[in-house]
C-alpha cells in the first residue's frame, strides 16, 4: 500500500510512504526504494526516505508515476499516480515577491509582484484578451478600457471579484503635463514606469509615475516577455508620444512603443491589489 494523496502543487514538497504486509501482518523490515517517472523537469526528485520534490518548473498537469519497491522482497514493487497542480490564492503568502513563480486564480495564471500590509498586488503573466483602450481618448481615467477591467471582466471573476481592493491609481493627465489624474480602481494596467522606469522614454523616480513605491516593479525583462498567440503587444495605461497616443509592451521582446489609443485592438495584463485576510 502507499498513502493516498493525489494532487501536489508545483514546487512543493510531499512526504510519501509505504508499507509491506504479509496475510495481513507488516513484515519486520519495511525500507523501501523510491523512484519517480513521469517528471519533465529533472528538479523533481524523491528521497531514499519517501520526499518527493516537484521542480518549480514542473509544467501543471503533469502526471508523477511513485514506486515504492521492498528492500526485503525484492521484485514487489507498488505505484500510485500523483498529478501536478498550480500554486492557488492560498499560497500567495509563501511565494517570493517579484520572482517568476506565480499562482493560477481563476484561471489565470499571475505573478505576484509586492506583498505589503496583507495585500498582494498581482499581473497577469499572459495576454488575457485584447480590447481597444479607448475610441479616442489616451487617458486612463477615460477609457473604455478601464471600464471593461472593473466592470464586466472583473464581474466574470470568480475568487477576484471577492478579493480585489480598491487602490488609488495615478496616472499622468498627458506626456507633457505635470499633473497625475488619480482614480480608484479595483483592476488597472501597469504604467510604463512600472515596467521601464521612465515616463514617455525619460527616467523618473517620482511615485506617482509608478503603481507602488519610486522604482520599477518588473526588472526582469522575461517577466515583460509573454506568450504572443492573443497579440503581439499589450496596453500599458501611460500616456505617450503624442496626446492621442498610449504606451504599450512588445509581447516577443519586452520592449515599449506607443501607438494611438483609437488605433487598434492590443493584448490586456491586469494587475490588482488583492486582500490576503478573510
Amino acid at each position: 500500500t502507499v498513502n493516498e494523496a493525489e494532487t501536489v502543487k508545483v514546487g512543493k514538497k510531499m512526504q510519501l510512504s509505504a508499507s509491506v504486509t504479509l496475510k495481513g501482518t507488516e513484515i519486520a523490515n519495511q525500507d523501501m526504494t523510491w523512484t519517480v517517472s513521469g517528471n519533465k523537469s529533472t528538479s523533481t526528485t524523491i528521497d531514499a526516505n519517501g520526499l518527493l520534490t516537484v521542480g518549480a518548473d514542473e509544467p501543471f498537469e503533469t502526471i508523477l508515476t511513485i514506486y515504492a519497491e521492498s528492500q526485503e522482497m525484492a521484485g514487489l514493487r507498488m505505484y500510485k499516480t500523483i498529478t501536478v497542480k498550480p500554486l492557488d490564492f492560498e499560497d500567495i503568502p509563501s511565494v517570493t515577491a517579484g520572482s517568476t513563480t506565480t499562482v493560477t486564480i481563476d484561471g489565470v495564471e499571475w505573478y505576484v509582484l509586492v506583498k505589503d500590509n496583507g495585500k498582494a498586488l498581482l499581473w497577469a503573466k499572459e495576454i488575457i484578451g485584447t480590447q481597444q483602450f479607448d475610441t479616442s481618448s489616451n487617458i486612463w481615467r477615460d477609457s473604455s478600457l478601464r471600464t471593461y477591467l472593473n466592470g464586466d471582466w472583473l464581474e466574470s471573476t470568480t475568487v477576484l471579484k471577492e478579493k480585489a481592493v480598491e487602490t488609488d491609481i495615478t496616472t499622468r493627465s498627458q506626456i507633457n503635463a505635470t499633473d497625475w489624474i488619480t482614480t480608484q480602481d479595483k483592476v488597472f494596467l501597469l504604467s510604463e514606469a512600472d515596467l521601464f522606469g521612465t515616463f514617455d522614454g525619460t527616467a523618473t523616480s517620482d511615485a506617482r509615475d509608478y503603481t507602488y513605491g519610486t522604482s520599477q516593479l518588473v526588472t526582469d525583462v522575461n517577466m515583460r516577455k509573454c506568450d504572443t498567440t492573443i497579440d503581439p503587444e499589450y496596453w500599458l495605461r501611460s500616456p505617450r508620444g503624442s496626446q492621442y497616443s498610449v504606451a504599450y509592451c512588445y509581447a516577443s521582446t519586452g520592449d515599449i512603443s506607443n501607438v494611438g489609443a483609437a488605433r487598434s485592438w492590443h493584448g490586456v495584463r491586469p494587475a490588482l491589489w488583492v486582500n490576503l485576510a478573510g
